[in-house]
């Protein structure tokens, strides 16, 4: 089953969640493995659809009223570009220090500029259907993650204890899809700390885990079918019929 026709079986169960909410994508810097290949948001999928346009048409049915900023860096009037013809109404945000900063920062400005009480933190190489995107957003603070023996020890993944995140970490079984939703409490904590200046160097997983240690919880809550993360050619052979 193709990307399109699992988006189109999800769309029929209405699979919608109305929540003040602002959707963080960053997508500031080149991927390693497929640099070749310009920006990673704007890579084209089997579908003929870009990874943007897929998240973009993921984001507007499961959270209609949501507030989608895109923080871009590299080769970003190319993104420019594509969301003023697409008319996406989304707005982009420039990490102008993208080659010196961790995704953090990228995300940090994303928060910064949101009004919201709620946000989806989604990296801009993630694809999900519409049922996953719901799941992970419709309760409390939780990232998507999934049970992988196979997992490389070089690969950022989750402890996992009783369906709750005790720590993103190496050398686990549990991959995380660089996905989380936050509000609550836990909102409030990564709002704090995306005005902190010593966390400019920082991945996301080290703020989920400042906020675990802030005595905040974050549910692990696994894929409802599709959720592929585009790292590689082999990713993009998974979204073929």
């Amino acid at each position: 089953m193709s990307i399109t026709q699992i988006i189109k079986k999800s769309q029929k169960k209405n699979k919608t969640v109305n929540k003040e909410i602002s959707v963080i994508i960053p997508t500031a810097t080149p991927g390693n493995r497929m640099k070749y290949l310009g920006v990673k948001s704007l890579i084209e999928l089997p579908s003929g659809k870009t990874i943007l346009q897929t998240q973009i048409e993921t984001i507007r049915e499961v959270l209609p009223k949501a507030d989608i900023i895109l923080i871009g860096g590299f080769e970003i009037n190319k993104i420019r570009k594509i969301i003023r013809q697409e008319s996406f109404g989304i707005r982009l945000i420039y990490n102008s220090d993208y080659e010196t900063t961790g995704v953090f920062y990228s995300i940090s400005l994303g928060i910064q500029a949101s009004i919201a009480k709620n946000f989806l933190i989604m990296y801009g190489d993630i694809i999900l259907n519409s049922e996953t995107m719901a799941k992970i957003c419709r309760n409390s603070s939780s990232a998507l993650v999934y049970k992988d023996k196979s997992l490389a020890k070089n690969t950022i993944g989750a402890m996992v204890n009783n369906k709750t995140v005790i720590s993103f970490c190496y050398d686990t079984h549990y991959k995380w899809f660089q996905t989380a939703y936050l509000c609550g409490r836990e909102a409030e904590c990564i709002r704090k700390m995306s005005f902190t200046d010593d966390t400019d160097k920082w991945f996301c997983h080290e703020a989920l885990n400042r906020i675990i240690q802030n005595n905040c919880s974050i549910s692990a809550v696994q894929p409802e079918g599709l959720a592929v993360e585009i790292d590689s050619a082999k990713d993009l052979e998974k979204l073929k019929i």
